[in-house]
């Protein structure tokens, strides 16, 4: 009989989600190798997932939605047995997991994925016109890949994604391999910072890409083609940005930054580790969103490489982030003033009142007049 204090929780006691997370490990890396087709929206995947047991464990969990998993092997064991909720990946590995071992969990899973639903509208995985977009803030993560989906749980990230010739595939961290074979291009991007589940991405687009050296790290874009002229004009204040947002932060904490640019509208930017997300309504010419560029750039230091360890404070996040707009509007100048409607900044008064009141109801959102980001 399975022990209560030997199986690992099935939540990582957040309130905020309260369903999401599990409990008796932390990982330390996720090698994620993803079979994708755009045209169908086809994802076959396995990942393989070191993880340390904070406790003995007779079994544990994985977040994971929509997708099914296949093949379960703990530390290679065949007599590995699974179960699988609407949101739980539930394991028992043939022989209880000590506490401090180090192990290895490898899932074989496939499925069409789609973005779930969640209290801030539908997050994760999801098709654009011709591509995918990965939104996972705060709780997407799962709709691709089994994990431990707490921002408190950081890991590194190895992840490789094979898709049809033409696409091209955005991941976090450095790309390492990029090889085509039989009509299909593979992309292999090895991120050894400690990352937070809901910062992992996959983009996949029809992109052009650019890469500008700096001094300290390098600047990638990938955009869709005709959207060039529009793109550079926007983010031509993007090094200085780093190169300012580094004088007073400290030093650019990845070795690189990415800016996506879909061909679709996003209702808004995103960050995600070592890179951003943008629409193709954000990139108008003429330096409409300077602001956001600022925002999402400035969660690179707060957010990110200083991350969370409970959803309640996600203000922390956002307030930084506004701040850093404000500072680099100042740095800006009245010569180039940045746009915003009154000069007002985003105000996120569900995430302020987490700070005053510790309640455990999700905060919903209210702004007033801004052009600022609310991931």
């Amino acid at each position: 009989m399975t022990s209560p204090r030997s199986a690992g929780a099935r939540n990582a006691g957040d309130p905020y989600l309260p369903h999401s997370g599990n409990g008796g490990y932390g990982v330390d890396l996720y090698d994620l190798d993803l079979r994708y087709r755009v045209a169908t929206n086809r994802l076959d995947g396995k990942a393989t997932i070191t993880a340390t047991a904070t406790q003995e464990l007779t079994s544990f969990s994985l977040d994971l939605v929509r997708l099914r998993a296949s093949k379960v092997r703990v530390d290679g064991a065949k007599r590995t047995r699974f179960t699988q909720t609407q949101s739980k990946l539930v394991i028992t590995p043939e022989h209880p997991i000590a506490e401090g071992s180090v192990f290895t969990v490898e899932v074989e899973y496939a499925g069409s994925p789609a973005p779930r639903r969640s209290a801030w509208g539908l997050v994760g995985w999801e098709e654009l016109t011709d591509g995918v977009i990965v939104a996972a803030q705060p709780s997407g993560a799962p709709t691709w890949f089994p994990c431990n989906d707490h921002p408190s749980d950081k890991a590194g990230y190895r992840i490789r994604v094979s898709a049809e010739e033409g696409y091209t595939v955005v991941a976090n961290g450095t790309l390492t391999e990029h090889s085509f074979a039989s009509g299909r291009g593979t992309w292999l991007y090895e991120c050894a910072e400690p990352t937070a589940t809901y910062l992992a991405t996959v983009q996949i687009g029809r992109y052009t890409r650019r890469r500008q050296t700096l001094a300290e790290t390098t600047i990638e874009f990938a955009f869709p083609g005709e959207l060039e002229s529009r793109m550079q004009a926007d983010f031509a204040p993007l090094p200085a940005m780093l190169e300012f947002f580094s004088s007073v932060f400290g030093p650019y904490p990845f070795p690189e930054y990415r800016v996506i640019v879909t061909d679709d509208e996003l209702e808004i930017p995103l960050e995600a580790q070592g890179a951003a997300i943008f629409g193709e309504n954000h990139v108008d010419g003429e330096g409409g969103s300077e602001r956001l560029i600022a925002h999402e750039l400035a969660h690179q230091w707060f957010g990110n490489s200083v991350g969370l360890a409970a959803w309640q404070h996600i203000w922390l996040n956002e307030g930084f982030a506004c701040y850093a707009e404000w500072l680099w509007s100042e740095r800006a100048g009245e010569s180039r003033r940045i746009r915003s409607r009154a000069g007002i900044t985003l105000v996120c008064v569900g995430c302020l009142r987490i700070w005053w009141s510790p309640i455990p109801d999700p905060p919903s959102c209210s702004t007033t007049e801004s052009t600022s980001a609310g991931h």
